[in-house]
């Protein structure tokens, strides 16, 4: 009895493994029919069928024969990676930014104090024609 149990067990736990579209491999020629199993199943977004669409539309030809649920795995990895990318370029260039109205705001004060010394030096010539 307990060996007919564990059976059963193990034979639905294949049927519902080979049954997750995510375990489909990527062809060219059911990409379709894929994806809308995918959706169907509740497998994956909106959003990630417009990213998988997008990386298949790039990457073609590296991808038959990976899983679906490899290629959502690549897709996603490959977003972070570039808001990590994006967020390492604006860090950088709000930094150059910084540098750039720091070394600004030194030179105005370096030519604010020249031109004041420039007047009082003026001030000075006038106030020793005077007497």
């Amino acid at each position: 009895m307990r060996k007919g149990i564990l059976l059963l067990i193990i034979s639905g736990s294949i049927l519902i493994s080979c049954n997750n579209p995510l375990n489909r491999k990527y062809k060219a020629e059911t990409f379709t029919e894929d994806i809308s199993a995918l959706l169907d199943a509740k497998k994956i977004s909106n959003e990630d069928v417009i990213s998988i669409t997008s990386y298949v539309s790039f990457h073609e030809k590296e991808l038959n024969g990976i899983s679906y649920d490899d290629l959502l795995k690549k897709v996603k990895l490959e977003a972070t990676q570039n808001l990590i990318n994006y967020g390492k370029e604006s860090s950088e260039e709000l930094k150059a930014a910084a540098e750039r109205a720091k070394a600004d705001s030194a030179q105005a004060v370096q030519d604010a104090f020249k031109a004041a010394k420039e007047a009082a030096a003026q001030d000075s010539i006038l106030n020793l024609k005077k007497h």
